[in-house]
């Protein structure tokens, strides 16, 4: 009998022994080879260890970590009993190199459990990483140019090939210090076939405009997402033995790409494709009383990164510029940009000034060259102030003294104000027969208006347009007058009443209404000849061919408006 329990004792000890495995921490991660910025799951492991803190993890001062949570296992194979809890990290590199990681340290019962290291690949380029992993998803990053001038637009497509399911999609962009950067729109879904292969691709557009000189890298984009786990062979690389489930998140790098920006060989206003107006409000004024300068500047092109209009010191008008505006479009597949400059002159004294003409440059990435103009001169005249010439002095009894200007006050005598009930009784007669005069006045304007627009107004300046712009051109003896005419005939005519429409918004309105393609193009020719007289410094142009011209192509459209 003692012989049996004996034996039996030392049978349940060794079950024992065998029912419960043993104590340890394993560290493992979903990727050894990454791009930085790449992310990946880093999954601590401890087994049949009742943790009573978070795992230590040492080793990790070049990567970025966050705890993304917990999950736990419990199997019995071939009698063994194996109890698992898994702590999950998302890591990103934030450098380049080798780094080995780890270990993982978990205490437990005043015990200390170290796991194992693992050393970690970090590389800039993605292009290096072997990419045949992803052949059922991978993201690529192309530019429309690899060489550009600085401040010109380039076009970035991001495009993410897929044919996975995938959920809970996002990217995250690089850092690009060197770019100002604009996105294009929404995402664009559409499908694709490349290398023979058929993808659903979402594709991402952004517009870049570089500030800095030299071959500029973009580093690679990282894809980020959850793969549906369907059972499908294709799908097989996104399997992870520790982790169960339908699904798996996945984080994919795109490829690097360099783009040399080269600088620009003269200094431009702006870099784009540009019209422009430029004004004064006024060509008369009086000494003290401001008037304003105005540039207007719209096309394709980033205007947050134009200079700003400096005009050349005249002697006797001071300069007040504003603060300029900008504002930028999203038009297709590039960026439309409007700024409006606007500077308050005041002059100092009376006379006849000229602001001079100011040459302006653009480069114009569409023709690839530098286009130069010149601002027209602006003549202004300017009038003694009213105040000047006369000044208002009390004596000392208190009575008020007219004195003109430049005049000794002592030997002016004070005016005596013996009549002043006189002037109140004028004041009644003017109270009780002028303001009956003055509200007629008023009501036959209001009769007048209101027969003005029953007779419609706006349809006598339509019609009457075409002979006021031959009455018109006539007189003008010069560009700048031709073209303020011809402005003012296409204003009336399209029913722009009181506009100042540029040359290209008239083209834009003639085209709208349907004006058939041979009149446009002699139309399109006559205002480049007049902005080139006008900006450009072109002397040659004949004034009176010219009106000549624009009588002859204006008369065969005028019906047709």
């Amino acid at each position: 009998m003692l012989k049996k329990s004996f034996f039996g004792i030392i049978f349940i000890l060794s079950v024992l022994c065998n029912v419960y495995a043993s104590e340890n921490v394993l560290l493992s991660v979903d990727d050894t080879h990454l791009v930085v910025g790449q992310t990946t799951r880093l999954s601590v492991t401890v087994a049949n260890i009742k943790a009573s803190s978070p795992p230590e993890l040492l080793n990790f001062e070049n990567f970025e970590v966050n705890f993304i949570g917990t999950s736990s296992n419990i199997s019995i194979i071939n009698g063994v009993y194996k109890s698992e809890k898994i702590f999950n990290y998302a890591i990103t590199p934030r450098k380049s190199g080798s780094f080995e990681v780890g270990p993982a340290i978990v205490a437990s019962k005043n015990k200390k459990y170290k796991s194992n290291k693992i050393n970690i690949i970090v590389e800039n380029n993605s292009n290096n990483i072997n990419k045949k992993k992803f052949s059922n998803l991978f993201i690529e990053v192309t530019a429309d140019k690899k060489e550009a001038k600085l401040n010109e637009e380039i076009n970035l497509s991001i495009k993410i090939f897929r044919r996975v399911n995938i959920f809970n999609m996002s990217i995250k962009p690089p850092e690009m210090n060197e770019f100002v950067v604009y996105k294009l729109g929404d995402a664009k879904d559409y499908e694709e076939v490349k290398n023979g292969r058929k993808y659903y691709v979402s594709e991402l557009k952004y517009a870049l405009f570089p500030t800095e000189t030299g071959t500029l890298t973009i580093e690679p984009f990282i894809l980020n997402g959850d793969v549906v786990l369907s059972g499908n062979p294709l799908d097989s690389f996104f399997k992870n033995p520790f982790v169960g489930g339908d699904s798996k998140r996945i984080s994919i790098p795109s490829n690097a790409i360099s783009i040399k920006v080269l600088p620009l060989e003269k200094n431009v206003y702006a870099v784009g494709d540009y019209d422009f107006s430029y004004a004064s409000n006024v060509n008369e004024t009086k000494v003290g009383q401001s008037f304003t300068v105005t540039l207007k500047v719209f096309g394709y092109g980033n205007l947050n990164l134009s200079e700003n209009l400096k005009l050349p010191e005249t002697k006797g008008l001071k300069y007040y510029p504003d603060k300029p505006s900008v504002k930028i479009k999203r038009r297709g597949s590039t960026v439309y940009s409007e700024k409006i400059e606007k500077i308050a002159i005041i002059p100092e004294k009376a006379g006849n000034f000229e602001i001079p003409g100011i040459p302006i440059s653009f480069y114009n990435p569409v023709s690839g060259k530098y286009e130069d103009f010149v601002l027209p001169a602006i003549a202004l005249k300017v009038f003694p102030d009213d105040k000047d010439n006369l000044k208002v002095v009390e004596s000392k009894n208190k009575e008020k003294v007219v004195v003109k200007k430049g005049e000794d006050i002592s030997t002016i005598k004070p005016v005596e104000l013996k009549n002043e009930n006189v002037i109140l009784n004028l004041k009644k007669v003017f109270f009780f027969f002028g303001f009956p005069l003055v509200l007629y006045f008023i009501l036959m304007l209001f009769k007048y208006f209101y027969l003005l627009k029953k007779v419609n107004y706006k349809k006598i300046l339509k019609n009457s347009a075409y002979s006021k712009l031959k009455k018109e051109l006539s007189s003008a003896d010069s560009v700048e007058k031709i073209a303020n005419v011809l402005r003012e005939y296409f204003a009336n005519k399209t029913e722009n009443f009181n506009k100042f429409l540029t040359f290209k918004e008239i083209s834009e309105i003639l085209k709208e209404k349907g004006l058939e393609q041979e009149s446009m193009e002699k139309l399109n020719s006559l205002f480049s000849e007049i902005e080139k007289a006008q900006f450009a410094g072109l002397k040659s142009l004949n004034t009176d061919e010219l009106k000549k011209l624009l009588l002859e192509i204006t008369n065969k459209i005028d019906g047709k408006l």
